[in-house]
């Protein structure tokens, strides 16, 4: 059978969301096999494939599998840390900068630059039985780009915008993903990273992510992870349990109460 890339990011990410709301490690295992899987078998030289049969892997990807799989590896970041799947979406959105990208109207064509050439090479804007190839773009630049402070994600997010958001006047019902995505970029994206070691930090990572917000990511990284990109080396670790939580770029001072992580987030705690 074949196996596509794109359509994999989208499960893997599921999955992973799905193992951490309903505390199915199962779930979450099974989207790092897939990962792990994409990673071996489809990612050649800093680029990806688009699908493998019976260990034949062709086909220089497109905008959807990278971003398909960037989201499913945002996904699976909250659910079960490993700096290496950050190192890996990180290297995917580089690659969609450099060859995919409108510099000039904004947003990301559907194939590479060195795609054969093409009567159109379009922009996909409206979504269909799958979302957007940009609205999905969007919503991983913004978030990874806050996580770990990379500027030309969110440059690329803002020419993403002002480029195709005027487009989706005519029908918006349509453009839900990117639509969806607009909402972050106006009102920002609320970051949490939690530091700690083993039953402690997991106590933490499962309450935290009690309470749902369509703009709010929790990373809850172990102590013992090191060198890690970005703003990401400034969440340094404690000799207990600490929450860094931000918006945007501005955060708070580090929290190392897990009822009052509790308090800032609105999330009701039981009675003692």
């Amino acid at each position: 059978e074949k196996i596509l890339t794109s359509w994999n990011g989208l499960m893997l990410g599921a999955m992973a969301r799905s193992g951490r709301r309903l505390a199915r490690p199962e779930l979450v295992d099974s989207a790092v096999r897939a990962l792990d899987f994409i990673r071996e078998s489809l990612w050649r030289s800093g680029r990806l494939l688009a699908t493998i049969r019976d260990g034949d892997a062709r086909l220089g990807g497109y905008l959807d599998d990278y971003v398909f799989l960037a989201s499913g590896i945002l996904e699976l970041l909250q659910s079960r840390w490993r700096t290496e799947d950050l190192s890996f979406g990180l290297s995917l959105l580089d690659t969609l900068l450099d060859h995919f990208q409108d510099t000039e109207r904004g947003g990301f064509y559907f194939t590479a630059d060195d795609h054969e050439k093409l009567l159109h090479r379009g922009r996909p804007l409206m979504d269909d039985a799958i979302p957007s190839g940009n609205g999905v773009a969007a919503r991983v630049l913004l978030a990874l780009g806050h996580l770990v402070g990379e500027t030309r994600y969110l440059e690329a997010t803002d020419r993403l915008f002002h480029g195709l958001l005027p487009a989706t006047e005519r029908y918006p019902a349509g453009a839900s993903a990117l639509l969806e995505a607009s909402e972050s970029w106006e009102h920002g994206i609320q970051t949490i990273v939690i530091r700690g070691r083993g039953d402690e930090l997991h106590r933490w990572s499962t309450a935290t992510n009690q309470a749902y917000h369509p703009a709010r990511q929790v990373f809850s990284i172990p102590t013992d992870e090191s060198n890690l990109p970005g703003l990401l080396a400034n969440r340094a670790p404690r000799d207990c349990t600490v929450a860094y939580v931000c918006k945007g770029f501005s955060c708070g001072p580090p929290i190392e109460s897990l009822s009052e992580l509790q308090r800032e987030l609105g999330i009701p705690t039981p009675p003692a």
